[in-house]
């Protein structure tokens, strides 16, 4: 097994592997105070059984609660892990589901207000599924929803431009959060610690920082 030991420069690790963290991530992320969060992964595709296990996702009881959040959060809290991170990929949906996507964040913040929710820059507020590379007008409500916070982390596609971040901070800053609950994505992947990017467009003009960053597989 992979053995994970740069906790100390961590605000919170995601478990890509599954909507359960394993025990060991769990415990040793605490041990270091970082929280840990499960995934929930819609298919990068364009089936209809993944159209339709993201419907099922989504589903609504009669009184308008969300059962597949319910048992969520009774999930995390059984299990001792901190939050989930939502990556929906799914192509083929619609606005009414972005619309039901946000309720049900919505329901989960209210239900579990302690508990973190990170949010993949994937899927738009019309449905669709592109990449913005920024917070923005489309894609905001899955970050804050009017006065609603819908999600705690906010992780951006790769592809980002100087133009781009501006564009991120000033919505978040619009909508009454901070930049730095934004993270732009860094794909290390493929090449680990050779990959190039570019820091300085996360810079303001006295070198600070802007927003945050967060590295897509860093145990590579």
């Amino acid at each position: 097994a992979y053995a994970f030991d740069y906790w100390q420069y961590l605000d919170s690790m995601v478990f890509w592997e599954g909507l359960v963290p394993t025990p060991d991530v769990i415990d040793a992320g605490h041990r270091n105070g970082v929280p840990v969060y499960g995934t929930l992964f819609f298919n990068w595709s364009n089936s209809i059984a993944d159209q339709e296990k993201f419907a099922a996702a989504l589903k609504q009881d009669a009184d308008g609660t969300f059962p597949i959040a319910r048992k969520l959060v009774d999930l995390a809290k059984y299990y001792g892990f901190d939050g989930y991170f939502f990556n929906q990929e799914s192509y083929g949906c619609v606005k009414d589901d972005a619309d039901r996507m946000v309720e049900m964040l919505e329901y989960i913040k209210k239900k579990a207000p302690n508990m973190v929710i990170g949010w993949y820059d994937s899927m738009t507020v019309d449905g669709n599924v592109k990449w913005q590379d920024a917070l923005n007008d489309k894609n905001a409500a899955f970050f804050q929803n009017g006065e609603n916070r819908t999600t705690d982390e906010f992780f951006l596609n790769y592809n980002w431009t100087p133009e781009k971040i501006e564009t991120t901070v000033n919505t978040a800053k619009s909508l009454g959060r901070s930049p730095f609950d934004v993270y732009a994505g860094l794909d290390v992947q493929q090449n680990a610690y050779n990959t190039p990017f570019n820091d300085d467009y996360l810079l303001d003009e006295n070198g600070k920082l802007r927003l945050s960053l967060a590295m897509y597989t860093p145990n590579s």
